[in-house]
């Protein structure tokens, strides 16, 4: 899987066998003292991802625009219809 690799960024390597990336810096850790077997440097990367209620209003678009797609253009909408 990764013979033949001069550089394997962790990050990406655990994302694409679906592994958590602190499970593989463990690993690449253990694997430092053998000397020659690794190299490693450390990269720092910020990382930013929506939380579930982002992942949600990205999807389906925010409550303010739920509520005003759901008001009839023309003839608007009873608030009991609205709650």
């Amino acid at each position: 899987m990764l013979s033949g690799k001069s550089r394997v960024d962790s990050y990406e390597y655990a994302t694409s066998v679906g592994r958590n990336h602190q499970d593989v810096v463990g690993a690449i850790k253990s694997l430092e003292p053998f000397g020659d077997v690794i190299k490693t440097e450390q990269k720092q990367t910020e990382l930013w991802e929506l939380a579930e209620e982002g992942k949600e209003i990205a999807e389906n678009g925010s409550h303010e625009v739920r509520l005003f797609e759901a008001v009839h253009q023309s003839t608007g909408a009873p608030q009991n219809e609205l709650m």
